[in-house]
């Protein structure tokens, strides 16, 4: 177990890597027009992403729900929105933050125990303490990352870009990595 959540952390910067590349083709205007989606734009997802990491580590790590989930009662982005809340960031800096929140998810990983890997850790959020499986919450972290990348992947399409290739399987065999072709 201990593992496969060691790659699973590594696959996650990996397919931020593979987004960043992609999205660098975006001009400002495609990367921050609004799109029609729950966080308005692209980079409305990319700060949604790193926000989402940052409540879950802080969970992992210190038992407490960080401050940065207060603002999520927000409603989602109607066509009318000109910002987000979740856009508060410049473009490299929401790369660079994404980068650092995944190597933290890395460093955390790989500084746990079998034991630790198996068990349940507590927070609280909202006033309400919970205590949940370790590897379960890990595994829906990653995927909650793969679920706003795959919507990035849909929206560099409809900008008649050529989505990055982000898949799982595609990591563990590098010899298939497009960059390797």
């Amino acid at each position: 177990m201990q593992s496969h959540c060691k790659k699973l952390a590594r696959y996650n910067l990996w397919a931020y890597e593979q987004v960043f590349a992609s999205l660098d083709q975006l001009s400002d205007e495609q990367y921050h027009s609004h799109c029609q989606v729950m966080f308005r734009s692209i980079h409305g997802v990319m700060g949604h992403l790193y926000e989402a990491e940052q409540v879950w580590i802080s969970r992992f790590t210190t038992g407490v729900t960080s401050p940065l989930l207060d603002h999520w009662k927000v409603p989602y982005a109607k066509p009318e929105d000109e910002s987000h809340v979740f856009e508060k960031y410049s473009r490299e800096e929401i790369k660079q933050l994404l980068r650092s929140s995944a190597q933290s998810l890395i460093d955390y990983v790989n500084g746990l125990t079998e034991e630790q890997l198996n068990g349940t850790y507590t927070f609280t959020r909202y006033d309400q303490t919970m205590t949940l499986p370790l590897c379960d919450s890990l595994l829906h972290l990653v995927n909650h990352g793969t679920h706003h990348r795959g919507q990035i992947t849909a929206l560099l399409s409809q900008k008649g870009l050529n989505p990055p290739v982000v898949d799982y399987f595609i990591y563990t065999m590098p010899q298939w990595h497009p960059k390797n072709k």
